[in-house]
């Protein structure tokens, strides 16, 4: 009997662990924890205008057109309906070095195209340089500034400028190398200017201009033969030159 008991004992346990190791009990399941929900980094500040600006479409003819003016603290954008040729002009005059970085700043932070000045005295050899570094600056008006051939020397670094306009300022042929150094060139107002035929090589490596106004200047004849080899030019003003006292020919 006693026998019997041990057998079915023996049996019992090996039918257990016959049945444990078809069907091994499951491994606990380590519990998944979600990571800590990440905040989106806030919002940068709205960009502002560091000074206040008058925003103008220069016209081929060199007439300015107001487009508005911008406020100092202002968010907006500034006006730029298409085919504008947009400058902008610092409504306090930039006759400091410290307002002069404040310009060159505002400049590079909002990627204006065109700036206006009426005075370079302050544009010392950094600033030229930074103005050479903003690749969003494709337009300088000089129109009646205080420009001459000294200060109109560093202008052969900003070669990527598209329009220059130095009209009626007191650039002559001493200004005729720089000026000829910006190759990408499709508009050049000289009018006004002591330019003569002694400058007209060093303006024919623009060899992009499309624009080109030489009036009250002393270009004569053998400059616009010097000229002749601009074949992308589709305006040229000539009037109140040598050419209308000896003709063309």
């Amino acid at each position: 009997m006693i026998a019997a008991r041990r057998r079915r004992r023996l049996l019992l346990a090996a039918l257990a662990l016959a049945l444990g190791a078809c069907h091994p009990l499951p491994r606990p399941v380590a519990a998944v924890v979600a990571p800590p929900a990440v905040k989106p980094p806030p919002a940068p500040p709205p960009r502002t205008h560091a000074l206040a600006l008058r925003v103008f479409d220069r016209k081929p003819s060199g007439e300015l057109v107001s487009l508005g003016r911008i406020e100092a603290g202002a968010t907006t954008a500034l006006p730029a309906p298409p085919g504008a040729r947009v400058v902008v002009e610092p409504v306090e005059e930039a006759a400091t070095p410290a307002r002069l970085r404040v310009l060159l700043d505002e400049l590079q932070a909002w990627r204006i195209p065109g700036l206006l000045l009426r005075r370079t005295q302050a544009l010392d050899g950094a600033a030229w340089a930074r103005l050479a570094a903003l690749p969003a600056l494709v337009r300088l008006d000089l129109d009646g500034s205080d420009l001459d051939d000294t200060r109109a020397a560093p202008l052969a670094a900003l070669t990527a400028l598209r329009e220059l306009y130095v009209a009626d300022t007191q650039v002559s042929d001493g200004a005729a190398a720089a000026i000829g150094s910006l190759r990408q060139l499709v508009a050049l107002d000289l009018s006004g200017t002591a330019i003569s035929n002694a400058a007209a090589r060093s303006l024919a490596r623009c060899t992009h201009l499309q624009e080109l106004s030489l009036a009250r200047t002393r270009l004569g004849n053998l400059g616009l033969e010097a000229l002749g080899g601009l074949a992308e030019l589709e305006m040229i003003d000539l009037s109140e030159t040598a050419l209308d006292e000896y003709g063309a020919g």
